[in-house]
């Protein structure tokens, strides 16, 4: 095999392919001893080349791997982005056993049909993932009626807080402004002749010319400001685990589910090299 330069006509035919799986599945190939296995890959490929020929994609696949977001089981960490790929393949496979569905194709190309029978996307998961996280992993507020509730209550009090502290530190002259500290909102002032008594002062500047302080009066606002958004967060980490517990739960399809399209897109990508 090596003097047949196998391994250079393997990495040739995986750049055709579009996803990490189909690729390193193609490096890793190596001839079928077994006779009928032989020839139903045989089938599949020679299917593959006549639909690559046809108009219009017959395979989905996304980024990144399954089986690498799955590795660990139970001890997986799934954060916010990674069940958006998750999604993404969910929606690959959707997508691809309904480009399956038409009878003429299934007709034409019976051993490509089979294979696309065998994707099976957990009913809802996709959807479920989608209606609870955007583009980017965020939870987003129509994930629960407690986390809109709450970031509603947030944005609300920040925006009553800053303008009560805008309206506080005009009172200093045009040099003064709101910012925050850590979590906190405060206002920059003139540190000459400012009262220590009337409020928190959490920080100095570069220069030493300019206070962070929190006056008195606005210290609960700010605690009630820090109470919402823990208790926010704290229904985001919930959802999560909701979201990364019915993952973990449909691992089996979903390894199924990869494996299908990964075999398509090795497939596909051998049809492209061989035209």
């Amino acid at each position: 095999m090596k003097l047949l330069e196998f391994d250079r006509v393997l990495e040739t035919l995986s750049r055709h392919a579009e996803c990490d799986g189909a690729r390193g599945r193609l490096r890793a190939t190596s001839p079928i001893a077994d006779r009928q296995a032989r020839a139903l890959e045989t089938t599949r490929l020679r299917e593959s080349i006549a639909r690559e020929s046809e108009p219009g994609p017959w395979c989905h696949v996304a980024r990144g791997e399954l089986a690498l977001l799955l590795e660990g089981g139970e001890r997986a960490a799934l954060d916010g982005p990674a069940l958006v790929q998750i999604a993404e393949w969910l929606e690959a496979g959707e997508s691809t056993r309904e480009r399956w569905e038409d009878t003429s194709q299934r007709a034409r190309h019976t051993a490509l049909a089979t294979l696309a029978d065998g994707i099976v996307p957990p009913p809802g998961l996709a959807r479920r993932l989608n209606d609870s996280l955007d583009g980017d992993g965020r939870v987003r507020d129509s994930a629960s009626p407690d986390l809109k509730r709450l970031r509603s209550e947030l944005a609300v009090a920040e925006r009553r807080l800053e303008a009560r502290l805008a309206r506080y530190a005009n009172g200093f002259g045009a040099a003064a402004y709101v910012t925050r500290h850590g979590d906190r909102f405060v206002a920059l002032v003139p540190a000459a002749g400012f009262s220590r008594r009337t409020a928190i002062v959490h920080d100095v500047s570069a220069s030493g010319q300019s206070l962070f302080v929190e006056p008195l009066e606005m210290c609960e606002d700010n605690n009630r400001m820090l109470e919402l958004r823990a208790a926010a967060f704290e229904e985001e980490r919930r959802i999560l685990r909701d979201l990364r517990a019915a993952v973990l739960a449909a691992r089996e399809p979903l390894a199924r589910l990869e494996a299908a399209l990964v075999h398509f897109d090795a497939l596909r990508a051998a049809a492209r090299w061989s035209t």
